[in-house]
This record gives structure tokens, sequence and C-alpha cells, in this order.
């Protein structure tokens, strides 16, 4: 066998292991999927209501008045672990917490990188790197 199968070989490998992976992670979210919304139906109408709101409360905290980021929502807010990560993630919330993210709070974020690491000229390094990466 020459080099160049081997090599064949171990991208084949690599490609059918990822292919697998994918598949694995597509079923996982399936199932999690179905469950959550199993056990949701289960509940009556008040308790689904209780609880949004206890989420709903606690998301406005973590995301509006602190703007933390999204594992210090996941598990210091909303008291899950690293178990919780992809779950969440999985079920929208990463793609909701970064639709948090606006302009004005994009420069605070940089601003206060900035101060942190005692630059200067901050109002000119923020528009040069929001060109550079906005452009």
């Amino acid at each position: 066998m020459s080099s160049d199968n081997a090599e064949e070989m171990t991208a084949e490998k690599r490609s059918e292991f990822f292919r697998d992976l994918h598949e694995k992670s597509q079923r996982r979210k399936q199932e999690n999927f179905e469950r959550e919304e199993f056990k949701y139906k289960q509940l009556s109408h008040e308790d689904r209501l209780d609880i949004f709101c206890a989420i709903a409360r606690r998301l406005y905290q973590g995301e509006i008045e602190s703007r933390c980021t999204y594992r210090y929502v996941l598990y210091d807010i909303l008291g899950f672990g690293p178990e919780a990560y992809s779950r969440a993630q999985d079920a929208g919330f990463f793609a909701l917490h970064n639709s948090f993210m606006n302009e004005e709070y994009a420069d605070e974020l940089l601003r206060s990188f900035c101060h942190f690491h005692e630059f200067e000229d901050t109002e000119h390094k923020i528009s040069k790197f929001k060109t550079c990466v906005l452009d």
C-alpha cells in the first residue's frame, strides 16, 4: 500500500467518523426534543406559565440587566452545569443570547476591554477594529 493510499484511508476514516458523530448528535438532539416536548405538554397550563415566567425573569436578569456571558447565565443564573451547555444551544438559547448583542453593547465591551488594558486613543482603536471586522 502506497503512502497516498494510506492517507486516503485515513481521510476516509475521518470522514466516516465525523459522519457517524453528526448522525449520533442529530439523534440525540431529536430524542431530547421529543422528551422535552412530552414533559412540557404534561404540565398544566398554570405550571407552564409559572415555569415560563421564572425562566423569563432569569433571562431578563442575565441578558438585559447584567449582560452576562452565555455560560454565566446558564450556570450561575439558571443554576445548570456543563451538561446543559449543548442542550441549551440545541434548543436555541445560544442564538437567543447572541441576539442581545447590539452595536452599542459591542462598543461598551470594546471600551471596557481597552480601558482594562490601558490602551491609549481608545475611540480610534475601536473605530479601526470595527472597520476591520465589520466591513
